[in-house]
Parts: C-alpha cells; sequence; structure tokens
C-alpha cells in the first residue's frame, strides 16, 4: 500500500482554520494542535517548511520539539546551534547587496532582506535548520508574498468587506497578543523574577533528581534494535554510537529534571537510573533511545543575567495571568457556566495547568443540547456577551464542530469545560483589545509592522480562495480516479482483522495463561474483563488491524488465526508500542475479518478529502503558474527550472496548503 494510500486511511478531519490555530498556539503552547496520525499527513521536510512559517512571534513561548521540552529552572541555559551562528555570522558585507530573488517588474530580494526576516524567526525553530535552508524557505516565502499581495491589491480584494473584516479581527487579536507580552515583560523585574523562581523551585524541583541524558535517534528500526541490545554502559554507547555515526543522530540533554522528563521516558529514568537505555521508542516515524549517563541532586542555579534572560520565557505565562487576572477585576469581567453560575476564574487555569489530573470525558459528553445562540457565556461590566459570539470569534457553525471534540479529547475535559476555556480565551482577547486601545499600543512601530505582515498573510488566503479555491465535481473525480490508481490491486482484497491481546511481562505467565483458556478452565472474555492492569497483566484492544498497520511479523501470525479463536501460541510483542511498558508477551485473540473498506465518493466525509486534496493540487499549480509570470530568477536559476526541484516544490507545497 503506497504513502497516498496510507494518508487517506488515517486523516481525519481537518482543524477549522487561523483564528483557532492562532489561539491553540498562544494559550495552549504545550498541546501540539495536530490530526491524530500527524506522522503521515506530511512529509518531514514538509513539517519543517510550515512550521517556520507557521512560527510567528506571537508569544515568547514557541512550540518545541516534541521531546525537547520547555527549560526548567534547574537546567542550564540551551544556544542555538553552532553551525547555524557560524553560517549567518560568517556572510560577508558585500553579499548583503545580493539579488536573491529577481522579479520581471525590476524589484529584487536581497541577502540583507532574507537576514532581516531570518532574525525573526523563534529560536527553538530556526536552531532546527541550517542557515542554508532557512534562507531558501525565507526567499521563496517572501517572493511568495510579493507576489500574491500585489496581485490581490491589483484585484481590490483588500476592499472585499468579509476580508477587511478578518483582517481588522486577527489584527485586533495580535494586538492585544504583544500588549499582553509587553505588560507581562513590565511585570518581570529581577526582584519579581527572583521571588518566582524561588517559589518555583521550593515547591516542584527541591529534593529532586536532575538527569544527563544522551538521545540517540534513527529511521532504521533495526539499527535502533541493534542498538538496544549492544549498549550496557556509556563506554559501550560511545563506541555503538561511532560504527553507527552515520545512519543515526544525537543529542545531549544535560541536567535535565524530573519535571521536564517526557512522560514516555519518566517512570522509566527514574526507575532504571544511571546507565539505563529506553526505548526504543518510535515518535513521526524515528526511533528514539534514550542512554541516562548520570544522575545528580537537582541544584538551585545562580540568578545570573543569562539564566534571567531564560528564565523570563519559563515565567512569561504566570506573568501573563497576573496582567489578565488585574484586567478581570478592573473591568468586572465574568464567566459563566452552563448552569448559570460564575466560574473561578482560577479554576479555569487549572484545567490546562494539569491535564493529568482534569477528567476524562467520555463520548457521551461531546453533545451540547440546550446551549442557545442567545445563551449568555460572560459579561464585561454590563456587556454581556452571548454563545452565538463565541461560535463566531472561532469561525464555527457549532459546538459540535470537529475542532472543539478535538480540544475536550487533548485537554481531558468534557464539552461544558471546554465552552468555559474557549470562553476565556474571548474575554481575554476583548479585554487586551480595550487596554492596547487606552495605551494608543497600536501605533508602535513593532505593532504596525506585525498588523501588516497580518494583513498580507489574509490578503494571500483571500486571493487564492478567490482564485483558486474552488473545485468542480470533475476535479474531485479526477482527484479520486488518480488515488485509487495509485492503490495496487493486490491491497483492494486485502483483509483487517479485530485483535485484542492480554499482555504478561513474562512468558511463563502467559502461557500459563494460555493454557488455562485452552483447557476451558475459562475463556478468553473472561480473561480479558479480570485482567484490568496492574502489576502482573495488562490488556489491549488493538481494534481493525491491517497489515500495513503492524509488524509484517505480527500480521503473518493473526493472519493465519481463525476468527473467534485464541491464537494457539505465545506471541512477543513490544509492550511500549502499546503503552504498556515492559508487558512483552500476548495472548492474541482474533474476531472478526473483513475486506478493507476502499474509499467512495458516496461518503461525504471522504468525499470531502478529495476535494480538500483537488483544492491543494489547484491551489499549487496556480502559484506556480505566480511565480513564472512574475518572477525571473531565484538563487540565481530561472524560476521554470527551479520551482520543479523537489526541494523548492516541497516548498511551494507548505505554502499552498497553509494559504
Amino acid at each position: 500500500m503506497n504513502k497516498k494510500y496510507f494518508v487517506y486511511v488515517t486523516v481525519v478531519v481537518l482543524a477549522i482554520g487561523t483564528a483557532f490555530a492562532i489561539y491553540w498556539k498562544t494559550h495552549f503552547p504545550g498541546v501540539p494542535l495536530r490530526t491524530a496520525d500527524d506522522k503521515n499527513s506530511r512529509s518531514a521536510e514538509q513539517k519543517k517548511l510550515e512550521g517556520i512559517q507557521e512560527g510567528s512571534a506571537l508569544r515568547n513561548s514557541a512550540e518545541e520539539d516534541e521531546f525537547q521540552k520547555e527549560e526548567t529552572p534547574s537546567e542550564k541555559a540551551g544556544s542555538r546551534s553552532s553551525d547555524n551562528e557560524n553560517d549567518s555570522d560568517g556572510k560577508s558585507d558585500d553579499k548583503q547587496g545580493e539579488a536573491l530573488v529577481k522579479f520581471k517588474n525590476g524589484k529584487t530580494i536581497t541577502e540583507k532582506d532574507i537576514a532581516a526576516e531570518i532574525s525573526k524567526v523563534p529560536e527553538q525553530l530556526s536552531s532546527k535548520m541550517s542557515y542554508a535552508d532557512l534562507k531558501a524557505f525565507i526567499s521563496v516565502k517572501m517572493a511568495f508574498t510579493n507576489v500574491v499581495v500585489a496581485k490581490a491589491k491589483e484585484a481590490n480584494i483588500n476592499k472585499d468587506k468579509t476580508v477587511a473584516a478578518n483582517i481588522r479581527s486577527k489584527q485586533d487579536t495580535i494586538t492585544g497578543i504583544m500588549f499582553l507580552n509587553e505588560a507581562a515583560d513590565k511585570l518581570m523585574t529581577d526582584e519579581a523574577l527572583r521571588e518566582h523562581y524561588d517559589k518555583t523551585w521550593e515547591e516542584n524541583f527541591k529534593g529532586t533528581k536532575e538527569y544527563n541524558i544522551k538521545v540517540i535517534t534513527t529511521t532504521d528500526k533495526a539499527i535502533a534494535e541493534k542498538i538496544k541490545s549492544s549498549v550496557k554502559d556509556e563506554q559501550s554507547l560511545n563506541k555503538t554510537i561511532k560504527a553507527n555515526q552515520s545512519h543515526i543522530k544525537t543529542m545531549d540533554l544535560d541536567n535535565r529534571a524530573e519535571a521536564s522528563l517526557p512522560v514516555e521516558i519518566a517512570d522509566q529514568v527514574k526507575k532504571q537510573g544511571k546507565n539505563a537505555l529506553i526505548g526504543p521508542l518510535l515518535v513521526k516515524e524515528t526511533h528514539m533511545l534514550f542512554f541516562v549517563k548520570s544522575v545528580n541532586d537537582a541544584k538551585k542555579q545562580e540568578f545570573t543575567a543569562k539564566f534571567k534572560k531564560n528564565y523570563k520565557k519559563i515565567a512569561m505565562r504566570d506573568f501573563s495571568d497576573k496582567v489578565l487576572e488585574a484586567m478581570y477585576v478592573e473591568n468586572k469581567a465574568r464567566i459563566i457556566d452552563s448552569s448559570g453560575k460564575e466560574v473561578d476564574l482560577k479554576k479555569v487555569g487549572e484545567m490546562i495547568r494539569d491535564r493529568a489530573k482534569a477528567r476524562s470525558a467520555p463520548a457521551d459528553q461531546f453533545s451540547l443540547g440546550g446551549i442557545k445562540d442567545d445563551t449568555i457565556i460572560a459579561y464585561i461590566g454590563d456587556e454581556s456577551i452571548t454563545a452565538a459570539e463565541l461560535k463566531k470569534f472561532f469561525k464555527i457553525p457549532s459546538f459540535e464542530d470537529q475542532a472543539f471534540i478535538m480540544m475536550a479529547k487533548q485537554l481531558n475535559m468534557g464539552m461544558r469545560e471546554v465552552i468555559v476555556y474557549a470562553t476565556k480565551l474571548l474575554v481575554d482577547d476583548k479585554l487586551l483589545l480595550l487596554a492596547a486601545k487606552k495605551a494608543k499600543f497600536a501605533e508602535k512601530k513593532e505593532v504596525k509592522d506585525r498588523c501588516r505582515e497580518v494583513a498580507d498573510s489574509e490578503l494571500e488566503r483571500a486571493f487564492l480562495k478567490k482564485n483558486a479555491g474552488s473545485v468542480t465535481p470533475e476535479d474531485t473525480k479526477r482527484e479520486f480516479n488518480s488515488f485509487m490508481k495509485s492503490i495496487p490491486e493486490e491491497d483492494k482484497h486485502e483483509h483487517e482483522i479485530s485483535v485484542r491481546v492480554i499482555l504478561f511481562k513474562t512468558k511463563e505467565e502467559a502461557e500459563k495463561a494460555l493454557k488455562s483458556i485452552k483447557s476451558g478452565e475459562t475463556k478468553f472474555n473472561e480473561m480479558y474483563k479480570s485482567s484490568k492492569d496492574g502489576s502482573n497483566a495488562a490488556t489491549a484492544d488493538l481494534g481493525y488491524i491491517n497489515k500495513r498497520s503492524v509488524d509484517p511479523e505480527f500480521w503473518g501470525i493473526i493472519k493465519k488465526a481463525s476468527s473467534g479463536t485464541c491464537h494457539k501460541g505465545i506471541i512477543e510483542i513490544d509492550g511500549e508500542k502499546l503503552d504498556k511498558s515492559g508487558f512483552d508477551y500476548a495472548v492474541a485473540y482474533v474476531g472478526d475479518k473483513r475486506l478493507i473498506k476502499l474509499p467512495s465518493l458516496s461518503s461525504p466525509q471522504e468525499r470531502e478529502y478529495f476535494e480538500e486534496l483537488a483544492r491543494r493540487h489547484k491551489k499549487l499549480d496556480y502559484i506556480k503558474a505566480l511565480f513564472v509570470a512574475n518572477i525571473e530568477t531565484i538563487h540565481g536559476k530561472d524560476v521554470s527550472e527551479f520551482i520543479k526541484e523537489g526541494a523548492s516544490s516541497k516548498m511551494l507545497e507548505a505554502l499552498a496548503a497553509s494559504s
């Protein structure tokens, strides 16, 4: 089954748009907004490019890598990789005026222009790409904006009432966020930061451990398994790394506090201690291993100028909350829950801060009957805010929109709790805008520049939507037919099988359980129900699996078993992949077998998927045509040749997908 088919099988409904994305990244920086199987929805290169384009500094705490969490008070401050700095610092002055993009109207984009844009990219993102890669992408992005915005203005798109309203709304949001950052920054005096750090240290880090960890990553499963079997201590680790250096990447996480460790490895690191090798864990198509080099008592850091600079990023959220709390009091702002009671704002903050303790939201809670458009959800002074305004703010038709359901699941909240939290985002936005207007904050140059970027971005979207955003049924059918032809014929007749497993830590325990089931002393279902996750056994419902979703060896075993039976032998599996670390021996029950359901345009959701695919391809073709019509050269290459290159095409695909 090729990649296109796998993308289809795992696709879920896309998030609802720019306003929601902005607020998600701004208010939930630790919660990635993504589809259920993001690792298959875009190539790794596309993710890099999209990350750079979406990485506008809306807040000081930008998103970080999956396992490179926000720095904690007990860590030493990291810095941008030296190769990036050397690349950027090593540019000679005579190259600053070099034209990297030449337009047919005589305009140019120079090295200096691009360097200025790169300087705005958050360090967490820029450090992941070489200066050359950044320069290449920023060149294309600036050329894209120049051409599309100019065309949009020629077509008077900026005078369209809906577009103008969207621009004002987004500019208001950006202005408010920038105001919040500045207000919080003013509160962060040396004395206030020291006090915050002392309190944070006492409550979270005093008496804990910190770890020095070597992270090894590889896309080759066999190499990951080889490392796991051969590494016993740091000496053997270094030897293994040297022997496989062309196939792996490494990163040191030094002075990593307990509280900053990813959940996936935290318990194992603390339990196994020094010289432990944890993994491999599969993260976004990459196998990751974690070697614990040393374990030490956490040390309180000296409050140096460098430490203060980095600690401000950590403290930003708390000081931002203080600013907002004062605004709520000053403006007599209140949030009302579904029962008509005023909400304790401190509890709203706690919902997001400790998701592990938030109550789980079962499926029957994804229903919000009773919340009508005229339901009052908040007040600012005497001004009431209704549910209709909240829907308008997030640009959704109803509160049962997929984006809100996804939000509830990721935050482990019930839907009514999500409504309360979303309401706070709306009220925050209004209060910040009131304060920014009172302070005439929008008149600042940096705010005007950022608002201009927001306007350009909205013009890009509106222009492309008007000229390349609609698709016909024929376009959709053409995309569907192309897709169906790409599926290997043998895959069209493949089966998928329902599987449940009971997991054990030792082979002996698993064999004893299987013998009990086979001898009639118990049935699988009875043992499955009684084997709650505990110290001796665990359970997992794998749902319907197919030959592409599991290891070939596991599929070969399951495929041979009859429906409604336990497999006759014990199956060795990797319990970590099922979040059941240490439970590597399975008794498997094979349930229903059925043919894989192929996509059909008669399904509204599947038709929507192919419509979106057709829309993206149409937009990409239109962007390429705009480049050819308006640009002469990019990086010294004729534009027609440049856009045919693989890396360039992926950059344009990323821009088409995000516009």
